[in-house]
């Protein structure tokens, strides 16, 4: 399956905590190219097969795909500048637990798809089982982002969240 397995070009991490680190970790280990992943991270701190930069203005052309790996905490604070840098085509990927597809939705309007995913720890080692929601996302995204949670253990779309 990781023979064909691309990542959409450029995708863009935000923030690399534990779970956004785990998700790389089991992505490099299934053979997937991390070559078109930027981490944004204000450390600074690589990320291994990544591009790693401190800033959203350092990031280069609006991801295709970028998920949102930080603390929800900080989510407001983020929010207003990322959205500048999101186009119509991107798809926007969730990990926090605790905030709705509908609160990521009013925060940014013009994404393509807003898709909640919860992962936990052992997709590092591709054991790890995802649940996916999304209200709003197309056919083609949900495959898509099924094949790239699968490549981690179990995935599964859910109904509601």
């Amino acid at each position: 399956m990781s023979d064909t397995l691309q990542l959409p070009q450029p995708t863009w991490f935000v923030g690399c905590g534990n779970m956004g680190g785990a998700i790389l970790d089991g992505w490099r280990l299934g053979g997937i190219d991390l070559s078109a992943v930027t981490v944004i991270r204000p450390s600074g701190m690589p990320v291994e097969g990544t591009r790693t930069v401190m800033s959203l203005d350092g990031a280069g052309a609006a991801p295709k795909l970028v998920v949102l790996a930080f603390k929800p905490q900080k989510l407001d604070e983020v929010a207003p500048e990322l959205r500048q840098h999101l186009s119509a085509k991107t798809v926007v990927v969730s990990l926090f637990a605790g905030v709705e597809a509908a609160s990521l939705r009013e925060r940014f309007p013009g994404a393509a798809a807003i898709v909640r995913v919860m992962p936990n720890l052992p997709v590092s080692v591709r054991r790890g089982v995802t649940a996916l929601f999304s209200p709003d996302a197309d056919e083609r995204t949900q495959v898509e982002l099924n094949n790239l949670f699968s490549a981690l253990g179990f995935a599964m779309w859910m109904a509601d969240e």
